[in-house]
């Protein structure tokens, strides 16, 4: 081959240089702190000449901008700029010009501060800057004049250097630039007492996923503001990183567009993901009112504008109950966007008076120079209401939108009759069954309870409509709703039988035991032989579909399993194939019966106020009495009084949610059922559920059947306060968990224990040998470890969240929670239920880990020596171990054990005889090595009205500790 001309080795060189050059920097970016210093760009900015504490060296009148610090709950010190409108500060000109310029020591002290405080028009726009720089970066100086010195002299900004820029201390994470963001509106409502709804956030660039990050957690806390802008903004960091141009012109990650394997293994190395559209959607569905503003330029050459479509639609999909398909959200945008000209257009998607979101993509601005722009200043007086209405008020959209999507999603009825044409029916008729909110609900014990739990319409109408029931049985049998009979014909059901998969019978039958034994079925539902099915064929349809047998040892839970097939609730026997997760049934309040059902004569319902000790106590006597007890009524929860307040006057309690059944003549308390609020994250979704506890009936009376009555008529008191979600767990298998735990227990006085029955000498040992292995130190090991304290909150909440966040269910806790479930006060009345302690660092002072337990005692029956087993419950605990960078699983695990360990101790110390845990969260990584052993119950963990795929719950299908730990981050008393 004939030798390359010198131009072309060379050019290949210069290829092959840069080529390099490249894939040794992309290697080096996996490296955290690199990264951060890439993508915050925190050390680089254009003020190197100037002197921020004094603004007017970038234009503003003297002193019109007060620099100050505030700190944050992690103790970082962050720098911010309070801009005055122009307008108001030329009245206080003389005044102002006499105060001293310069970073301002105590901000409260100033004419400026005392004026957005003290008038009761001010307002205020909270500005997140984008990476690289300072305030002063740029064209931020002139976006902070469009935005206050226009027609109002009112608005006032508030910008700030997040951790690591500028002057503020740190180094920028993204949960710690949040944090810093967080603090900077907690400042505003807290020390300039500017209410929520006089506060624009706003942000451009990385700013908007600072703001996404910033009002989801005050949409949490249920605050909302006047409005939220974004300008230039991005769905997630490793979306954006794929279309991402440094400067506008060097593509980061392009050449690996059409490598998407390589280009998402890449993207696992980035350490802030920033899931902006994700938190905007969060806040969408938490906030009672929200204001939306999303602006993008075309000739944005950084971030693409197509990335704020993105962030349209995930927030305009959030506002419908169960989301739209692409196609009806296209089609539900055309409807309402106006062309601008140039490519510009303006789309307003109004969901209700109350919730607003618009989109706006201009023509010019590229990325930075467009905050000085008109639509960004606009965008601020609409948030504020200055506009008059001229939010484009178009006409509402979610009816028209869940009305076309059932319409959409609606398959024709199948009329084939062979088995795969029935499955197909039953599916569909059990969709139609769940879209249709106004359908008859056939009761089990209608009959029994003479109430009818579907939502009532005319009787004419009523009599035409379908059961759900029959819906399904009659697409399974190939019959007709009408003349389907309660059993079906013994032809009927071997046909439903031929419709059902085995991987349907064998989920049933893996899922409840006893009827797997009485079908001879051997524990891994092999079901090759053709007895199962020909046993099945033997049985009532009702029973196929609940996974129960006509007789035998399950008998007597046969109507509870019928019942759960009448509520919205995952059934045995669906899908085994991931899911898409959601609402089951989407309704309204408007559709919620606003009285309760009748109850048998001679009952009726009370709302139980406990705050009220005699009724307090009525309710105590009733769980003592009825509620949990263990097979061989060995033991029985004993519930204190202290303990019930902890565990049902939480932050959000409401009376309503107390329910109980009187006798009537008597005025005996005989049924209970309870929930408090919970905001409940399953994976990346936000719930607004409930807790249901508590659930109890008196002994005498559970042949009436009073349970599933409770449970509807709680569900109903949810409804109506537009709670449809709930997490409650049992355990017994009901349909259908999404996730299952095992019990372990840790002998701290094993004596005691093996005195009362529950912990048996083991074969071939002696007790003074379990008393040797179960022994504790008298004192505990961890340095800086001590008791929770009241400044300890905020930063307990912060480690907390972080912490659960690696859960794939996870309650949000608010401060108010953790105070409520974590904090004992000492001064308060009654005996101490729960103990926390933290882990302060000696050095800087910082919360580093925590943990709790609470106490729950159990009364020992027909024990002459002891009375009660006093036992600890393991709580919540968090540790930084596990959210360094790619933590180290052996060093979380040594953590965990020491912090466990100790928590062993402290037990010991105040008198607990057995020290009980899950297998959820990280326990699997300390329980067998801290001497727990497993017990014999399991906790199923269940979602009422919310289709979610299966969580770890620690235990493999042996029921053994899975290595893998657990996705369950709820701990449930």
């Amino acid at each position: 081959m004939a030798p390359l001309a010198p131009i072309f080795k060379k050019a290949y060189l210069i290829v092959l240089v840069l080529t390099s050059f490249y894939i040794l920097a992309l290697i080096a970016l996996t490296n955290p702190w690199l990264q951060r210093h890439v993508i915050y760009v925190h050390k680089v900015h254009t003020t190197w000449w100037h002197d921020i504490n004094k603004p007017e060296q970038f234009g503003f009148a003297k002193n019109q901008i007060t620099p100050f610090n505030f700190s944050t709950p992690d103790g970082e010190t962050i720098y911010a700029w309070h801009v005055m409108p122009l307008g108001l500060y030329a009245k206080y000109e003389s005044e102002i010009l006499q105060q001293p310029s310069g970073c301002a020591k105590d901000i409260t002290k100033t004419k400026a501060f005392r004026l957005l405080r003290d008038d009761p028009d001010s307002r205020l726009i909270i500005n997140f800057h984008g990476n690289a720089g300072t305030v002063a970066q740029g064209w931020r100086t002139d976006s902070y004049r469009a935005l206050s010195d226009g027609s109002t002299s009112s608005i006032h900004i508030l910008a700030i250097d997040y951790r690591g820029f500028g002057y503020s201390t740190g180094f920028p994470t993204e949960d710690g630039v949040i944090t810093d963001g967080v603090a900077a509106v907690d400042w505003a409502l807290q020390v300039a007492k500017v209410p929520s709804d006089r506060i624009v956030i706003l942000g451009q660039s990385l700013g908007t996923g600072v703001t996404a990050g910033v009002v989801e957690r005050f949409a949490k806390r249920g605050i909302d503001f006047a409005g939220v802008v974004l300008v230039a903004g991005f769905t997630s960091m490793p979306n954006l990183l794929t279309d991402y141009s440094i400067a506008g012109y060097l593509p980061l990650l392009s050449p690996f567009k059409s490598h998407p394997a390589l280009r998402k293994y890449i993207m696992s190395y980035v350490v802030d993901t920033w899931e902006s559209a994700a938190r905007l959607a969060n806040t969408v569905r938490l906030s009672k009112k929200i204001r939306l503003f999303i602006i993008h330029s075309k000739d944005d050459h950084e971030i693409p504008w197509t990335q704020s479509e993105g962030l349209f639609a995930a927030a305009a999909n959030a506002t419908t109950n169960s989301g739209m398909s692409i196609a009806l959200f296209e089609k539900m945008k055309a409807r309402s966007t106006i062309d601008m000209g140039d490519g510009a257009f303006i789309s307003t998607w109004k969901a209700s008076e109350t919730k607003i979101i618009r989109e706006e993509i201009v023509a010019y601005g590229h990325h930075s120079r467009i905050l000085t722009y008109a639509p960004v200043a606009l965008a601020a007086l609409k948030a504020f209401g200055l506009d008059e209405g001229g939010v484009l008020p178009l006409e509402t959209v979610p009816a028209w939108t869940q009305q076309q999507q059932h319409e959409a999603n609606m398959a024709d009825e199948s009329k084939i009759d062979d088995p795969k044409g029935k499955q197909k029916a039953a599916g569909e008729a059990i969709e139609e069954a769940k879209a249709d909110p106004s359908a008859k609900v056939e009761s089990e014990n209608e009959e029994e309870l003479g109430e009818d739990t579907g939502v009532a319409g005319t009787p004419a109408s009523a009599k035409k409509k379908k059961s759900k029931k029959k819906r399904i049985k009659a697409a399974l049998t190939g019959g007709s709703s009408e003349s389907t009979s309660s059993g079906g014909s013994r032809d009927e059901i071997q046909k439903a039988v031929g419709g059902l998969s085995n991987d349907q019978i064998s989920e049933i039958l893996k899922m409840n035991p006893a009827l797997a034994e009485q079908l001879g079925v051997g524990n891994d539902g092999d079901l090759s032989g053709s007895k199962a099915t020909e046993s099945l064929k033997r049985l009532k349809l009702e029973d196929i579909m609940t996974g129960l047998a006509s007789s035998g040892k399950n008998v007597k839970d046969m109507a509870n399993y019928k019942f759960w097939q009448t509520q919205p609730v995952p059934k045995f026997g669906e899908s085994s194939t991931e899911v898409e997760e959601g609402p089951i049934k989407v309704y309204g309040v408007e559709v919620v019966p606003k009285e309760a059902p009748p109850l048998l004569e001679g009952f009726e319902w009370v709302t139980m106020d406990l705050m009220d000790d005699k009724q307090l106590e009525e309710l105590f006597q009733l769980l003592y009495g009825h509620y949990v007890e263990d097979d061989e009524a060995m033991f029985r929860f004993n519930y204190s009084v202290s303990f019930l307040k902890w565990a049902l006057l939480c932050p959000g309690w409401t009376p309503e949610w107390h329910v109980g059944i009187r006798a009537t003549a008597s005025r005996k308390l005989v049924a209970f059922i309870s929930a408090i609020p919970v905001s409940l994250r399953v994976r990346k979704n936000i719930l607004k559920a409930s807790e249901v506890n508590f659930m109890v009936v008196h002994k005498k009376l559970r042949s009436k059947r009073l349970a599933p009555v409770l449970i509807k008529e709680i569900t109903r008191r949810c409804n109506l306060l537009g709670v449809f979600q709930a997490i409650y767990t049992g355990g017994v298998v009901l349909p259908k968990p999404v996730s299952t735990c095992r019990y372990f227990h840790r002998a701290i006085d094993w004596v005691k224990l093996h005195e009362v029955g529950f912990s048996p000498l083991p074969p071939n040992s002696k007790p003074q040998y379990q008393v040797r292995k179960y022994a504790l130190p008298d004192h505990t090991s961890t340095k800086g470890l001590r008791e929770m304290e009241s400044k300890d909150i905020d930063p307990v909440l912060s480690l907390l969240k972080r912490f659960l966040e690696r859960s794939e269910m996870a309650p949000m806790f608010t401060r108010d929670e953790v105070e409520h479930w974590l904090l004992h006060k000492k001064d308060a009345p009654g005996e101490q239920v729960i103990w926390s302690y933290v882990v302060e660092d000696p050095t800087t002072k910082k919360i580093t880990d925590f943990f709790s337990f609470y106490v729950l005692e159990s009364s020992v029956i027909n024990n002459e020596k002891h009375k009660n087993v006093r036992a600890a419950y393991l709580f919540y605990y968090a540790t930084e171990h596990a959210l360094v960078p790619k933590p180290s699983k052996s060093e979380l695990s040594t953590r965990l054990n020491e912090l466990i360990n100790d928590a062993l101790i402290l037990a010991k110390k105040y008198k607990f005889d057995v020290f009980n845990a899950l297998t959820l969260m990280d326990n699997n990584m300390f329980l067998e090595s801290q001497k727990f052993g497993p017990g014999d119950g399991q906790l199923h963990y269940y979602l009422f009205n919310y289709r979610a795929n299966p969580i770890a719950g620690g235990v493999d299908k042996k029921n053994n500790i899975d290595d893998n730990c657990s996705g369950i981050g709820v701990v449930m008393l």
